[in-house]
This record gives structure tokens, sequence and C-alpha cells, in this order.
């Protein structure tokens, strides 16, 4: 019993570190400029270039500036995304 409970204990503790790595993460603030699109395109987007949806989100909230996300964010842009001003 003792071992079967340490493993879930050091479950939960992987667990908390990886949620504090990613709270890490999502404090980076950038300057590049948010794309708002319709309805459904995202799951296109998802579809037709298959990323996955939180890359896909990261890259249309302009948090992320890789290659990937540009390709993303021009797909959204030429398929009626429009782009606002970030107000961070």
């Amino acid at each position: 019993m003792s071992r079967k409970l340490s493993i879930f204990a050091l479950g939960i503790y992987k667990c908390k570190i990886r949620r504090q790595n990613y709270k890490k993460k999502l404090t980076y603030t950038s300057t590049m400029n948010k794309i708002l699109v319709e309805h459904g395109l995202r799951m296109k987007i998802h579809m037709v270039l298959g990323y996955s949806r939180p890359t896909i989100n990261e890259a249309l909230a302009g948090r992320s500036e890789t290659a990937i996300a540009r390709k993303i964010r021009l797909y959204a842009l030429r398929n009626g995304g429009v782009e606002v001003p970030n107000n961070n």
C-alpha cells in the first residue's frame, strides 16, 4: 500500500512541476497583435495545417513568434482573420 501511495505522491509532484513550468510560459508578454477569426476557422486550421489547438491558440493570440506561428497567422489572415491591437 505504501509503495502505491509513494508512486501516487510522485505523480502529483511531477504534475505540480509541469503546472509551474506551464505558468512560466504563459507569463511571457508579446507585442504581436491578436488575430480574430470566425467560428470554425481554428478547427479548419487544425485540420488543414495539422497543428495542435493550443499551438493555434498561442499563435493567434500573438504569444508565439515561431515559424509555425507565422504560418498559422498568415493562413488565418488569408481566410478572413482580422488583426487587432494587443492590449498588454
